[in-house]
C-alpha cells in the first residue's frame, strides 16, 4: 500500500487527541484470518507502523488468546468475544 492510501481518519483522530490532551488508546482487531495466521495482513501492518512512530498504545488482539470461536463471521465477535475486548481494555484502563 501507498502511505498515501493510509486511512487518514487515524492522522485526524490522532491530532484531535493531541490538540485538546486526550490520551489515545487504539485496539487492534484481528480478522478471521489474521488470528489463524497469528500475523496481521498489510493494513494491520500500516496501523502498528503508525501508533509505533507516534507512541500511540496499541492493543493488538493477537497479543491475547483469542479463538476462531469467537468469530461470528470473518470480522464480528460473538457476545463471548465481545466479553473479552472489554476485560482486556478494562484491564488496560485501569492501569492507566
Amino acid at each position: 500500500r501507498n502511505n498515501d492510501k493510509f486511512n487518514t481518519g487515524f492522522l485526524d483522530f490522532y491530532n484531535y487527541c493531541i490538540q485538546n490532551k486526550i490520551t489515545l488508546i487504539i485496539f487492534l482487531h484481528a480478522e478471521l484470518e489474521e488470528l489463524k495466521s497469528k500475523r496481521y495482513n498489510e493494513q494491520g501492518q500500516e496501523i502498528i507502523k503508525f501508533c509505533n512512530d507516534r507512541n500511540i498504545k496499541l492493543i493488538k488482539e493477537l497479543d491475547y488468546n483469542f479463538s476462531s470461536s469467537v468469530y461470528r463471521d470473518n470480522i464480528h465477535l460473538s457476545t463471548e468475544g465481545q466479553g473479552k475486548v472489554y476485560e482486556i481494555l478494562k484491564d488496560t484502563l485501569l492501569r492507566l
